[in-house]
């Protein structure tokens, strides 16, 4: 009986360990890398223009959302989110800057002349090029399993920052309240659908009848989100010296097909050692040698070291991660708008590194609504609630 018993154990083993069923461990630099890659591929799809203004073609986006650029977030059990920052209006076909009184003046044109579908940005053009996207490129991105998506969302709520002023093609202002912005834009797509389409299984009309659009124009009736948003940012103000502190103002964005995202600009908050006195007095200490009476003496209006400066700076970004993901869980489960099945993701873009930390530029926090309701039911505790936040960094 003994010998049985071992014969089926030494059995089971060897089935779980069949690689058929073995989980492929996730390789998180081969993700990263295949995501920046789409990112890059995002930005020249889209023509995202750079800082100087430039005109890079006729599809000129607003930043809004994230940042300016492109940014891609991989989130497990759900699949890969990209996030393309919003123009202002549509049929924008051309740019330039004025320069008077020192100051960059924007001014957008409307080519109203050209009928050309490829020179208007229309909804319509927006997602044929998300779909010449999902099926050119984004099948090659790797690890995914087929069940999970790849998410592209254009544009988001409006943010605080908009474009100075806009003129049609002959010189005249126009109202900004005539200028009707396009509606956020996503477009879902499965694996399992991007590997049919490559292989020739299904053609490019069956491949675009399984994508899941979704358009919204504005957030007004999530009333949750907006709260959830003002409890970010008071939190993120309210930071003592030597913390990181909010950037602006949390956007947020709601997706039927997804759920919530919010996204916030932080940097490092010290007031009494900023970028313009750390380097005055960095000069100041280097020009003058203190002896070691002096340097007692002066202890308290010291300039930290570079080294000190860092070290302040990583003690204070792993506060940040403990604190973001402790409002996350304290206060998503307020999110009503948003279904146990969907996810709750919040992004923080890290900026100000100019001590050189070597901080990660954006890191992800994001749980799923389901863990939320389970605390709130008693069926798991605040703590394994907090260990179930997924934290990625980029």
């Amino acid at each position: 009986m003994k010998k049985l018993y071992n014969l089926i154990l030494i059995g089971l083993v060897s089935l779980l360990l069949t690689p058929s069923l073995i989980a492929q461990e996730y390789d998180s630099n081969r993700m990263n890398r295949d995501i920046k890659i789409m990112e890059e591929v995002l930005s020249e799809l889209f023509k995202v223009q750079n800082s100087s203004y430039t005109r890079k073609g006729n599809f000129i986006m607003h930043p809004d959302f994230g940042g300016n650029h492109v940014e891609g977030t991989y989130l497990p059990d759900y699949g890969i989110i990209f996030k393309i920052p919003r123009i202002l209006s549509r049929y924008i076909s051309s740019i330039s800057v004025d320069k008077s009184n020192g100051k960059n003046e924007i001014h957008f044109y409307y080519d109203s002349d050209d009928s050309s579908s490829s020179r208007q940005v229309t909804e319509e053009a927006i997602i044929a090029r998300i779909a010449e996207f999902l099926k050119d490129y984004a099948s090659t991105i790797g690890q995914l399993d087929d069940d999970e998506n790849i998410l592209v969302i254009y544009g988001s709520k409006p943010g605080s920052s908009s474009i100075l002023s806009v003129y049609d093609k002959v010189g005249n202002l126009v109202d900004k309240d005539d200028v009707k912005p396009l509606p956020v834009i996503s477009v879902v797509a499965q694996k399992k659908d991007l590997r049919a389409f490559r292989s020739g299984t299904i053609d490019d009309a069956a491949f675009e009848d399984r994508l899941t659009i979704s358009k919204s124009q504005d957030n007004k009736k999530y009333v949750d989100l907006k709260v959830m948003s003002n409890i970010f940012e008071t939190a993120l103000k309210e930071v003592p010296r030597e913390a990181f502190r909010i950037s602006g103002h949390v956007n947020y964005l709601m997706l039927d097909n997804f759920g919530a995202l919010f996204s916030v600009d932080v940097r490092y908050n010290d007031r009494k050692f900023n970028v313009e006195t750390f380097f005055i007095r960095e000069a100041e200490r280097r020009a003058r040698a203190l002896t070691t009476a002096d340097k007692k003496e002066n202890d308290d209006n010291r300039t930290p070291s570079k080294e000190e400066m860092q070290e302040k700076m990583h003690e204070a970004y792993q506060q940040l991660k403990t604190d973001v993901t402790e409002y996350l869980i304290d206060y998503g489960r307020t999110l009503g708008s948003v279904q146990s099945d969907q996810h709750i993701l919040t992004s923080v873009n890290i900026s100000d590194t100019w001590i050189n930390a070597n901080l990660p530029e954006r890191v992800d926090f994001q749980i799923k609504k389901s863990i939320l309701d389970q605390m709130d039911r008693g069926s798991i505790s605040r703590q394994q609630a907090l260990n179930s936040v997924t934290v990625t960094e980029y």
